[in-house]
């Protein structure tokens, strides 16, 4: 809570000092799911106008359009990173497959052996039907 009280405190709006433990109690009982981490965050980049500014105005309401903003990006952010992880995973399978075909694939030296069995065999073929034909 001391995290969020001192980031309230440097959004630079002039309030009473009760007023940050308030917002920083007030964020904390609206925001139960996200992170410490997460309002921080928001907090900094609000204070720095990166969701909009705030004209020396800073209450829950304003709090709440910074973080829905920020929540929004963050989503993208995650978005963006699982269809990246897809795109490499499907990167890796395609590598696979190319390999797998690659291997299936004879060499040259197997097309050569492969053809010469095959004149081998022929002309066993040919030579057996020669001698059989001397035997009758």
């Amino acid at each position: 809570m001391k995290a969020i009280m001192k980031c309230v405190a440097q959004i630079g709006v002039q309030v009473m000092p009760a007023f940050y433990e308030v917002m920083a109690e007030d964020i904390m009982e609206v925001f139960t799911h996200d992170s410490v981490e997460d309002v921080i965050e928001c907090l900094k980049k609000g204070r720095q106008g990166k969701y909009g500014q705030n004209y020396g105005k800073f209450n829950m309401i304003i709090f709440m359009e910074w973080m829905s903003k920020h929540l929004e990006v963050k989503a993208q952010e995650r978005e963006r990173k699982i269809q990246n992880e897809k795109k490499e995973t499907l990167s890796k399978e395609q590598f696979l497959d190319a390999y797998v075909e690659r291997m299936n694939e004879p060499t040259e030296a197997e097309v050569r052996f492969r053809e010469t069995a095959k004149v081998v065999i022929k002309s066993n073929q040919v030579i057996n039907e020669h001698l059989a034909k001397r035997k009758k």
